[in-house]
């Protein structure tokens, strides 16, 4: 179900940190009202519009992963009423994936997103572009992924799929 839009930057960011404690680009638990129907996700290999479909690439990629160490870094708040962005949030956390391959890969980097919020016709406030940044090549993170992960696999953080 898609909750109502954020009514204010205090909501907007408090909804944030609940969607990021929840590790939503993980889980695919994320709280769809903030994003804008036609919102704009990008990372350095795609970019396109729409939250349904974000939301279909999370759940997706949960079946990808079997394991995940997830360390905020980063969390800032620029706010200013007055601009065409009124609210930009930059977030950045180390992330490591054990991916569900024969050979265990762990692929890991610094992970950082940025949400620009604008007011909606109704005056809410909603996500308007998540742009991912990583600190890694693109080249080279997806080395990471044909490279034999350890032996014992991914030993912190959380096992996903597992009961």
């Amino acid at each position: 179900a898609v909750t109502a839009a954020p009514a204010n930057a205090k909501e907007a960011v408090a909804r944030m940190r609940e969607d990021y404690a929840a590790n939503y680009f993980i889980t695919g638990a994320m709280d769809v009202g903030v994003y804008d129907e036609d919102c704009e996700f990008a990372d350095p290999f795609a970019s396109f519009n729409g939250r349904d479909r974000f939301v279909a690439n999370l759940a997706n990629l949960g079946g990808f992963v079997s394991a995940a160490d997830v360390r905020p870094m980063v969390f800032d708040v620029e706010e200013d009423p007055g601009a065409e962005v009124p609210l930009v949030i930059n977030t950045k956390q180390m992330v490591k994936l054990e991916l569900r391959l024969p050979w265990k890969p762990v692929i890991a980097w610094p992970w950082g997103v940025r949400h620009d919020f604008e007011r909606s016709e109704d005056g809410a406030l909603v996500c308007v572009r998540h742009i991912e940044s990583w600190d890694v090549s693109a080249l080279d993170g997806l080395k990471q992924v044909f490279r034999p992960g350890p032996p014992s696999g991914l030993t912190t953080g959380f096992r996903i799929g597992e009961d």
